[in-house]
């Protein structure tokens, strides 16, 4: 008997449930809302960090690779002067080398470091 009294009182009153109901509907609805546009902020904010981020990264890289042309350029130059004290030592060794071998090495000897004492005179070091 209450079901059926239940449901003689909605019969009678049902205007009034789905104007309930809608409004149930209707602020669930704004709550769920209101839910997606805090996680969208939360998400846009996060965005805005992660450009940020990646903003940073790139002038860091670009940093880096500036910083790894010059060391290029050092190691290069110093590549290409070890190339030069390397070709007067070999060049040297050929004068000493060169020296005669059966008779007086004195003036080979003597012109050897006299290159080398102009030189070490013209070097900057």
């Amino acid at each position: 008997m209450t079901v059926l009294g239940i449901l003689k009182i909605a019969g009678a009153n049902w205007k009034l449930l789905v104007g309930v109901a809608l409004i149930a509907a209707t602020v669930f609805l704004w709550l769920r809302l209101e839910v997606v546009k805090a996680r969208l902020d939360a998400t846009q904010t996060y965005v805005v960090e992660l450009e940020t981020t990646n903003t940073q990264n790139l002038l860091e890289i670009d940093r880096y690779k500036r910083d790894q042309k010059m060391n290029d350029m050092a190691i290069k130059a110093e590549q290409d002067r070890r190339k030069g004290v390397q070709d007067q030592l070999t060049e040297l060794r050929s004068r000493i080398d060169n020296a005669p071998h059966d008779g007086c090495v004195g003036p080979a000897v003597h012109a050897v470091i006299n290159g080398l004492r102009s030189q070490s005179a013209d070097h900057k070091d």
